[in-house]
């Protein structure tokens, strides 16, 4: 029992380091919130993907699952986006500070999913936690917008963390994630292009995949105002200047025998 408390103990640290750092990361990077998140989320969407693959994991899970798992992705989405805002609207050590009121959140929040009755010092260690924030800030109104970011999305991350919890004990965390992150992908997308951060949108595909893109051409060309382009597969892979500045590309693939 030592062992397990000592390896959660380091665990939990590294995360508050890994939180530092991808605090500077957003300072650095000029990119809007959502752009940081979408390409965060991609890449570790294709990872995860890459790793199941290779681990000879199953992508088949329940709908109602999915559906869960989306709700999450948006969750999580949401609160990196309000992360990496309040760095923009304040600087690193507000948004951080801010952050560090998940306890208090989650004080709450986990009794509430998990059934339980309310821990009183978490509660007041929290409480404690937000006095000593409130007395450090309490004259930097000129952080107000970054202080409101921060709170948003230290109780976001808490409403995550305790609802991940429960849905680990349906899948594997590699699985959950995965889809976590496509959704994330695919909310922050349809925000970016109804937002008019994205100019023009090219669908690839092959087959019959190619005749789907064709169909989702008219769709967005209804609902958006963009410049829609379709291409097939094979021939894209020889095109020059492929990928263009504030553009959307979406691969479409459909494998094995279906009725179309």
């Amino acid at each position: 029992m030592q062992k397990n408390n000592l390896k959660h103990f380091f665990h939990l640290h590294f995360l508050v380091l890994i939180a530092g750092f991808t605090a500077i990361l957003g300072e650095l990077i000029t990119n809007s919130s959502e752009v940081i998140v979408w390409h965060r989320m991609l890449i570790g969407s294709a990872l995860l993907g890459l790793y199941m693959l290779a681990s000879n994991r199953s992508f088949k899970i329940d709908f109602k699952l999915f559906l869960k798992y989306s709700f999450l992705g948006l969750v999580i989405s949401l609160h990196w986006i309000t992360f990496f805002e309040a760095i923009e609207q304040s600087n690193i050590s507000v948004t951080l500070a801010m952050f560090s009121t998940a306890a208090f959140f989650t004080s709450f929040i986990e009794p509430i999913f998990y059934k339980r009755s309310i821990v009183y010092y978490e509660v007041i260690l929290g409480f404690l936690v937000v006095c000593g924030i409130f007395m450090i800030f309490n004259a930097e109104f000129q952080y107000l917008k970054g202080i409101v970011l921060g709170l948003i999305s230290a109780f976001l991350a808490s409403l995550f963390s305790v609802l991940n919890g429960l849905m680990v004990k349906e899948n594997s965390a590699v699985t959950i994630s995965f889809f976590e992150f496509i959704s994330g992908v695919f909310f922050i997308s349809i925000f970016l292009i109804f937002n008019n951060e994205i100019s023009s949108v090219t669908l690839i595909g092959c087959g019959t995949a190619y005749h789907s893109c064709l169909m989702a051409k008219y769709w967005f060309e209804e609902l958006t105002s963009l410049d829609v382009n379709v291409d097939i597969a094979s021939e894209f892979r020889y095109r020059k200047n492929r990928f263009k500045k504030n553009s959307l590309y979406v691969f479409v693939s459909q494998s094995g025998e279906t009725a179309d």
